[in-house]
């Protein structure tokens, strides 16, 4: 019987050391192995077991002494098998079963043929002749090379190439008549080239990915390849940007291992549902260090995307890859730049990791990594998690509430489910993900920075997580809570996505979204931006409003809510479309004495019917921003609230009865206080009533301030009225002491 490999890995090992891939495969042979008797014999016709065919119908066989089928040629039985026709009297035919090499290009076969005679020589009339035919086509073809025999000759080989098509037949005709003349043939090979299955967002190329065998190579170059049936082949690659689902209940098998790449702007994607049966890679893209100049490079976070079922040390992890990672991750010679985020110190910082590290690595948490050049890839070896993954978090009294964590699956997340299951550990103000991107200009309209940071979070239209992806979250409490990433399994709703493009945000708005975002450039540059839907309000809106990643840096622009103002900095403020052309927003800006400052809207998807307004109160000037930029030279630092506003209206700004509009009043938990920021162009009393009415502090305000403080710390909890009168115009809004 044939060893047909089309199914089967194991003739590899003959042909090419295990984990290589063939150029050119034998894909199917005929040895005749264990197959003597098989055939026709006198009267005896054996067909059993094998999976060609004979015709004897030209030929009258002379008894036991005629013979068309498998003799045995060796000392011991089955050892030297071979097909002989003997003293057929007449003419009689072998057939190949149809051989399938569709999955094969410059397909090409080989036959050995030889004669054996006794006492009669062979003539011109005996004759063997080796012929094929491709798919159905009814004509057979003379081989090319020593197709025809006839009379005498010696043994050789019959050969064939460059044949292309979906199957291919072959068949030996020969005739002999003498009781003493054999022709005998054996050792049929069949062998091409693999082709290279491709998917793209047109399918399949060759398109029947059916025909996929073990030893072809797949390459997914875009779009998005759903296996939804059992496939084994030599290898599998995923390019950047492209995606691969594998089905429930499917099996991918491959001899040589997945490959998902990746660039420093796009990933690709795995999504499994299914099963893998070999080795998969995630070359996931890191950046070069950096000299701490604009332009060099920086750094990146990353995560863990695969990982063996036993886990795996540090000391394993730069040795993957070829070349290994430890070639390519940026060190001193004492340690790499690879580590994670240590939050729980009095001073947080990255940690690097030793060059003899054998720290564990971890599913689910950030680490920084940083490599030697640019367009580096860091090798990732392992198994796709199968489930759910939970991270720890904490929010030391001593420390940083800002954790790094990672996303654990080889596919991309649905932020917008990542901030649904994770919004109760949250701090309501930073329900957000914070993404480094090296100080580089955001990719993408409306994108939202603060410092080195993009922000994700639901009011922003870049609503995914890449795949080994690390970011930053803000956590409530001190300790006792877990990030979650969900596959779905256990009953969770399902985070990933199969690319990078697509919003899965549940329950969001159809109707439009507006957004702009307002740059202060000086020395260096520092954004803030404002989202408008119909989700938020003006005050505090978790997972669409979110605050300034860290401390507020020397030099920075920011906001704080509209209403309900307890002095948060917020780097995006997201408000209500229906704010859109009336609202007053108070900035807080950071600069310093001497330094030319420039306001100025980096990118708006404002209608046009929309202004928006810079109101210096201290210069006592009114800018339209939609059309011109605000250029000053603070004679004194800058810092904090109290002098910056913007404004947003559809028709032209009057100030005459503004002042107290621009004036915010808000409180903190600590210190326990009441402010009142804005500019006072008279003489302002503030009057505070409780509930019932009753006074309960009363002071003059100094004009000349931009902020003022009152003390709260011997006011009861509860609601309070806090009234601004200076004669001529007087505002009232309720604070919230607790």
């Amino acid at each position: 019987m044939k060893a047909n490999t089309l199914l089967i890995c194991t003739l590899l090992i003959t042909l090419f050391s295990f984990g290589q891939a063939c150029n050119r495969c034998m894909f199917y042979e005929e040895y005749f192995t264990d197959q003597v008797g098989k055939g026709a014999t006198g009267s005896t016709t054996d067909m059993t077991g094998v999976d060609w065919t004979i015709d004897i119908s030209g030929a009258a066989f002379n008894n036991n002494n005629s013979r068309f089928g498998v003799v045995n040629t060796g000392p011991v039985s089955n050892i030297n098998p071979r097909f002989e026709a003997k003293a057929l009297i007449g003419t009689a035919i072998w057939m190949s079963p149809e051989i399938d090499i569709y999955s094969f290009s410059d397909v090409a076969f080989s036959i050995y043929v030889l004669e054996k005679n006794n006492s009669d020589n062979l003539e011109d009339d005996d004759t063997l002749e080796v012929q094929y035919k491709l798919d159905d086509d009814d004509d057979w073809t003379q081989a090319s090379t020593n197709g025809f025999y006839f009379n005498d000759f010696l043994h050789t080989l019959t050969e064939q190439e460059g044949l292309n098509g979906t199957t291919l037949q072959l068949r030996v005709i020969i005739k002999n008549n003498g009781s003493g003349e054999w022709h005998q043939f054996d050792g049929i090979k069949v062998s091409g080239s693999p082709k290279n299955f491709s998917y793209t967002t047109s399918g399949w190329s060759p398109s029947n990915a059916a025909k996929i065998t073990t030893l072809n190579p797949i390459s997914i170059e875009t779009g998005e390849a759903i296996i939804s049936t059992d496939i084994t082949c030599e290898s599998l690659t995923v390019k950047p940007g492209a995606s691969m689902t594998i089905a429930s209940t499917k099996t991918l098998t491959t001899t040589n291992g997945i490959t998902l790449q990746s660039s420093s702007s796009s990933y690709s994607s795995l999504v499994l549902n299914g099963s893998i049966v070999g080795d998969v890679n995630y070359e996931r893209h890191a950046s070069m260090m950096g000299s701490g100049l604009p332009g060099t490079g920086g750094n990146d976070l990353i995560s863990i995307p695969l990982m063996p079922s036993a886990g795996q040390s540090f000391d394993t992890f730069i040795g993957l890859g070829a070349p290994a990672n430890s070639t390519k991750l940026a060190t001193n010679g004492t340690v790499y730049a690879f580590g994670p985020y240590d939050n729980n110190s009095a001073s947080p910082a990255y940690i690097n990791y030793a060059v003899a590290a054998t720290d564990a690595l971890i599913k689910g948490k950030g680490y920084r990594a940083a490599t030697i050049a640019s367009d580096q890839v860091l090798t990732f070896t392992g198994a796709v998690e199968p489930g759910n993954v939970s991270i720890p978090i904490t929010s030391p009294t001593v420390g940083s509430q800002w954790n790094l964590v990672g996303n654990p699956y080889p596919s991309y997340l649905s932020a917008s489910e990542f901030l649904t299951a994770n919004s109760a550990v949250l701090d309501a103000a930073g329900v957000a993900i914070y993404g480094y991107n090296s100080g580089t200009t955001p990719l993408g309209t409306g994108s939202a920075t603060t410092g080195n940071f993009t922000i994700i979070n639901n009011a922003t239209t870049a609503n995914d997580i890449a795949p080994g992806q690390g970011f930053l979250v803000a956590a409530k409490n001190a300790t006792g809570d877990n990030i979650v990433f969900n596959n779905g399994s256990s009953g969770t709703t399902d985070m990933r996505l199969v690319t990078g493009s697509d919003d899965y945000i549940v329950g969001r708005s159809s109707t439009p979204n507006y957004n702009f975002r307002l740059d202060l450039i000086g020395s260096t540059a520092y954004s803030t931006s404002f989202y408008f839907n119909e989700n938020s309000s003006l005050g505090l809106d978790p997972g669409y409003d979110a605050k300034v990643y860290g401390t507020v840096p020397a030099f920075a622009i920011y906001s704080h809510l509209v209403e309900a103002n307890t002095g948060i900095n917020f780097a995006l403020q997201s408000l209500n479309t229906l704010d859109i052309s009336n609202v007053t927003i108070p900035l807080g800006v950071n600069a310093n004495q001497g330094e030319q400052i420039t306001f100025t809207i980096a990118q708006s998807t404002l209608p046009s019917t929309v202004d928006v307004y810079l109101e210096d109160t201290v210069a006592n000037t009114s800018t339209l921003l939609t059309t011109s930029d605000y250029v000053m030279t603070p004679i004194s630092d800058l810092s904090g609230t109290g002098r910056f506003y913007l404004r947003l209206a559809d028709q032209a700004l009057s100030t005459t009865d503004t002042d107290f509009d621009a004036i915010k009043i808000y409180t903190t938990p600590s210190p326990r206080a009441i402010f009142v920021h804005g500019m006072l162009t008279e003489d302002t009393t503030a009057n505070i009533y409780d509930l019932q009415g009753r006074l309960v502090y009363s002071a003059a305000l100094d004009s000349t301030r931009l902020s003022h403080q009152i003390d709260a710390s011997d006011f009861a909890d509860g609601v309070y009225v806090v009234t601004l009168s200076n004669g001529v115009q007087e505002k009232s809004q309720k604070v919230i002491i607790r």
